[in-house]
C-alpha cells in the first residue's frame, strides 16, 4: 500500500480551507455585500425586472409592498467587511426578507450533500428589530425559472411563512435574537435533496412589533459544503464583481465620459455590436432607466461640420449570452455621414443588462 506523508485532516475545516474559492467553501454570491452595481440606496418601491434587487445577487421580499429600505452601509460594519446590508422600515408591523437565488449549474453540486450557513447581523438601539430567521430553500420547480416572491402567506411570533409551490424549507427555522453587537448566527448540517434544481437563502424578520425606523444589518453571509459552518472568508472584488456580472452589467453608467462608435442607417437609426464583458445566464433584456434624452450621437460631417442630435430611444436584438446588437433611434440628422460616436457624457440614463434568475 502507497501512503502519504501528509498528514490526515482532523476535521473539515483542514480541507476546505485548501480552496476557499471553491463552490462547497462559497456557494453565495457576493456574501460580504461588496457590490452594489445598480444602486447603493434602494427605495423598495424601485423595481428594474419585476422585484426589487438591493446589493447585486439579493433582493427583497415583503408582507406589504414598498415598505422597507435598503442601503449600503460603510459605517455599521463587523470586523473583516467593508460594508453590510443596512434594512429599515418605513412603516409599523410590516415584515421583510432579503434572497439570494442560486443557479441550476451551481445548486445541483449540493445534490445529495450537506450544507451549512452562517452570517452576521446586528440591530441599534432605538430602533431595534427583535429576530431574524433563515431558511435554505428548495425550489422544484422549472431549473431556473423561479417564481422570486416565493412567499405564500406571512406569519410572526415563532411561525414561519407559507411558501409557494415547488418550495421546501430544508431546516428548521428558530428565532435568532438581535443585539446592538454583531453576533454571528449558524444553521447546521441542513441535508440536500437530489431533488433540488435551484436553492434560494432566505434571511427574514420574525418580529411583528416593528415601527418605523426600526433597522437591522447584515453582513458576511456563507453556504458552506459540510456539517459545520465554516470560518467566513471573504472573495476578492473583482471575483464578486465579474461574478454579479453574470446576471446584471450596466452598460454605460450615466454622465460619464463614456463613448463608441456607431454607424448610422438612416436620418433617425444607428447601431452597433456589444460584446458583454462577462458570459451572461441567459440571453439578457436591455433596461434603461431615467428620461430622455438616453444620450447623444456626435457626427462628424464635411458638409455639416461637427453636430450633435439626441438618442431618443434604444433596443436591442440578434442575443446570445455573448453579445448583441444594439439599435438607436435619434432626432432626425439629415447630414451624409455614416460613422458617429454615442456620448453618455449629458445622460440622464442608466443602460444596463439584466439576466437574473
Amino acid at each position: 500500500m502507497i501512503k502519504s506523508n501528509q498528514p490526515t485532516p482532523r476535521f473539515n475545516t483542514e480541507v476546505s480551507n485548501v480552496n476557499r474559492n471553491s463552490l462547497y467553501y462559497q456557494l453565495l454570491i457576493n456574501g460580504n455585500f461588496d457590490i452594489w452595481q445598480e444602486a447603493t440606496t434602494v427605495a423598495a418601491a424601485s423595481a428594474s425586472d419585476g422585484v426589487t434587487y438591493v446589493s447585486d445577487q439579493w433582493y427583497n421580499v415583503q408582507s406589504t409592498t414598498a415598505k422597507w429600505n435598503f442601503a449600503l452601509e460603510s459605517t455599521i460594519v463587523p470586523i473583516g467587511s467593508t460594508y453590510s446590508l443596512k434594512c429599515s422600515a418605513s412603516d409599523v408591523n410590516i415584515q421583510v426578507g432579503v434572497i439570494q437565488p442560486i443557479e441550476f449549474v451551481n445548486a445541483t453540486k449540493y445534490r445529495g450533500k450537506t450544507a451549512s450557513i452562517s452570517f452576521q447581523a446586528i440591530t441599534t438601539a432605538g430602533k431595534t428589530i427583535d429576530n431574524l430567521r433563515c431558511a435554505l430553500v428548495n425550489w422544484t420547480g422549472t431549473a431556473d425559472t423561479l417564481t422570486r416572491d416565493i412567499v405564500g402567506t406571512w406569519a410572526g411570533n415563532g411561525t414561519n411563512p407559507t411558501l409557494i409551490a415547488n418550495t421546501t424549507i430544508l431546516n428548521t427555522p428558530v428565532n435568532l435574537p438581535l443585539t446592538t453587537s454583531w453576533k454571528t448566527f449558524k444553521i447546521e448540517n441542513i441535508l440536500i435533496p437530489l431533488t433540488v434544481n435551484n436553492l434560494l437563502l432566505f434571511i427574514w424578520t420574525d418580529d411583528t412589533t416593528i415601527t418605523s425606523g426600526d433597522e437591522f444589518y447584515v453582513a458576511q453571509v456563507q453556504v458552506n459544503e459540510g456539517t459545520i459552518a465554516l470560518p467566513f472568508y471573504p472573495k476578492d472584488y473583482n471575483t464578486e464583481l465579474t461574478d454579479c456580472m453574470r446576471y446584471y452589467e450596466p452598460l454605460f453608467p450615466p454622465s460619464t465620459d463614456f463613448c463608441f462608435i456607431v454607424s448610422r442607417y438612416s436620418a433617425t437609426g444607428c447601431g452597433a455590436q456589444i460584446f458583454f464583458r462577462v458570459i451572461k445566464h441567459k440571453d439578457p433584456i436591455l433596461w434603461v432607466t431615467g428620461s430622455n434624452p438616453y444620450g447623444r450621437l456626435v457626427l462628424y460631417d464635411t458638409s455639416f461640420g461637427v453636430a450633435t442630435v439626441n438618442v431618443t430611444g434604444a433596443a436591442i436584438s440578434q442575443l446570445t449570452k455573448y453579445t448583441c446588437q444594439i439599435t438607436f433611434t435619434n432626432d432626425t440628422y439629415a447630414g451624409t455621414s455614416m460613422q458617429s460616436s454615442f456620448d453618455t457624457n449629458t445622460m440622464a440614463s442608466t443602460y444596463s443588462l439584466i439576466s437574473r434568475l
